[in-house]
C-alpha cells in the first residue's frame, strides 16, 4: 500500500551548488574514504562508517526482501539510538519513507497515525513495549512479522532486530530516488517554544559558552534566531529572521504590520497563542484535547485547561474543574484518572476545583481572565 502523496503539499526543490546524491550513495562514499572513523557515538559505543554502511545496507535489503515497495512507509517508535539511525538510513536507502513517532503521543493517536501513513513495518524499542500493547489491536494491516524490536530485546514485541535481519546481504544497492519522492512523514502540531527569560538567565549562568535560541516550524525549519549574549535585553523575544528566511507579521485580517508595531529593532515576540495552545518543554499541547478528557470524568461538570508558568518547562497545563452537584471527588483523584487517558506529552500538572468558570455573553470561557493571576508577576 502506498502513501497518498497526491494530497500532500509539493515544494519546489532548491538546487545546491554541489551535485546531489541519494543518502545511500553518500554513506557508501564516507565508508570508503573514512572507513574506520567514528560515524556515531552513543552510550552503547562507537560505530564506524564502514559498520554503519553494512547495517544500513542490511536493513535496506531485508526490507526489500520482505516486500517494501518504493515509497512505502516504515514507522519507528523509539528513543534515539545507533540502531535507530541505521534504520532511518536503511529505509531511505531502500527507497522507503520514514515515519518517526513520538513516545509522548497517546495510544489512540499513534494508531491513527500508523493507519494514516499506511505503515508497512513498525520498529519499536523495549521502552515503548507497553505503549505498543495499548494500540496493537487496532493495527489490523500490520502482521506480527512486520513489527520488530529495534533494540534487540524482543520480549513482548516480536522479532529482535538481529534475528529479523538474519543473513541479509550487506551489499550496497541504493534505490533510485528523485527530488519528488517522499522521504519522511512527521506528525507535528506546530512550533517550538520560545524560552522564558528566567530559563535563559539560569542557562547562561550554568553554561560556559554562548546560548543561541532558535524558533520555527517543524515543516519549515528555523525562521528566527536570538544571540542571547549579544542581546540580554531581548531574552523574551524569539530573535530576528535568520539568513534566507522571510518573515511577515500580520493582523487577524491578514494585513501586514509595520516593523515598528512589533519591535523597532526587528525582534519578534510571541505575545499570545491562538486556539489556546500550551507550549511545555518544547511540546505543543492543545488545551481542547485535555478538556475533552476531563469532561469524560463522571464527576466533572465543566472544565478549562490553561498554561501557567513553570520554571522547569516554561509553562505547564493546569486543569480548572467544576464538579457536578453531589460529587465530592478530589483534585488529585481527577488528575490521576485524566492523565491515564492522555499521552505522556499531554499530561496535566495539577487540578484546581472551582465553583464556576467565567464566561462571555456568548458562553465562551474567558481563558485570558483565568490565566492572568498566574502570569501577573512575569514581565516581558
Amino acid at each position: 500500500m502506498k502513501n497518498n502523496l497526491s494530497e500532500m503539499p509539493v515544494y519546489a526543490p532548491i538546487t545546491p551548488n554541489e551535485p546531489m546524491e541519494a543518502i545511500g550513495h553518500r554513506i557508501k562514499r564516507f565508508a570508503i574514504t573514512r572507513a574506520d572513523h567514528p560515524a556515531l557515538i552513543s552510550e552503547q559505543g562507537t560505530v564506524s562508517w564502514r559498520a554503519l554502511l553494512d547495517q544500513t545496507n542490511q536493513i535496506a535489503n531485508r526490507l526489500r526482501d520482505a516486500g517494501l515497495q518504493h515509497g512505502d512507509s516504515v514507522a519507528a517508535l523509539s528513543e534515539n539510538s545507533a540502531d535507530y539511525v541505521a534504520l532511518y538510513l536503511g529505509v531511505l536507502t531502500a527507497g522507503g519513507c520514514m515515519v518517526p513517532l513520538s513516545e509522548m503521543t497517546s495510544a489512540e493517536a499513534l494508531s491513527l497515525m500508523l493507519s494514516d501513513c499506511a505503515a508497512q513495518f513498525l520498529f519499536v524499542s523495549q521502552k515503548n513495549r507497553d505503549l505498543l500493547h495499548r494500540f496493537r489491536a487496532g493495527l489490523q494491516e500490520l502482521s506480527d512479522d512486520r513489527i520488530v524490536a529495534l533494540d534487540n530485546d524482543s520480549e513482548g514485541i516480536g522479532q529482535a532486530l538481529r534475528d529479523w535481519l538474519g543473513d541479509a546481504s550487506a551489499e550496497a544497492r541504493p534505490a533510485d530516488v528523485s527530488l519528488d519522492d517522499a522521504f519522511n512523514i512527521i506528525y507535528s502540531s506546530g512550533t517550538s517554544a520560545p524560552l522564558r527569560p528566567d530559563v535563559i538567565a539560569d542557562a547562561m549562568a550554568r553554561w560556559p559558552g554562548n546560548i543561541r535560541e532558535v524558533y520555527g516550524l517543524t515543516e519549515g525549519g528555523i525562521s528566527t534566531s536570538l544571540d542571547c549574549a549579544a542581546h540580554p535585553d531581548k531574552w523574551s523575544s524569539v530573535g530576528i529572521p535568520t539568513e534566507g528566511a522571510e518573515v511577515r507579521v500580520i493582523d487577524e485580517d491578514g494585513r501586514e504590520l509595520p516593523k515598528g508595531e512589533i519591535d523597532e529593532d526587528g525582534f519578534i515576540y510571541i505575545l499570545d497563542r491562538r486556539k489556546d495552545m500550551i507550549i511545555s518543554g518544547g511540546f505543543n499541547i492543545y488545551a481542547v484535547d485535555l478538556e475533552q478528557a476531563l469532561l469524560t470524568h463522571p464527576a466533572v461538570d465543566d472544565a478549562a485547561v490553561i498554561g501557567i508558568p513553570s520554571k522547569q518547562w516554561g509553562e505547564t497545563p493546569l486543569g480548572l474543574v467544576v464538579l457536578k452537584p453531589g460529587h465530592q471527588d478530589s483534585g488529585p483523584a481527577i488528575l490521576e484518572w485524566t492523565n491515564g487517558q492522555l499521552g505522556k506529552g499531554q499530561r496535566i500538572s495539577a487540578i484546581e476545583l472551582r465553583e464556576e468558570l467565567p464566561r462571555s455573553t456568548i458562553g465562551k470561557v474567558l481563558k485570558r481572565e483565568l490565566r492572568e493571576p498566574y502570569w501577573q508577576k512575569i514581565s516581558r
